[in-house]
């Protein structure tokens, strides 16, 4: 996974290792949903409103929960 979490004074970035982007500078536990949100994405999850992943499986769409 390209995504990594790297601190940086009392916050956190989440950054893609691949290409050194920073996605964002927050806190740890916010950080680290947004690299299993990132994660998802990069694995065709579609993120729902209401905190849920869709995702396409042998032609029917399923919602996920992650945690």
């Amino acid at each position: 996974m390209p995504y990594a979490i790297k601190r940086s004074g009392s916050r956190y970035q989440v950054v893609n290792t691949e290409t050194g982007k920073v996605h964002s500078t927050t806190t740890k536990a916010k950080a680290e949903k947004q690299v299993k949100l990132l994660r998802g994405i990069e694995r065709d999850w579609q993120p729902t409103s209401d905190g849920a992943y869709t995702r396409t499986i042998n032609g029917r769409t399923v919602k996920m929960r992650v945690k």
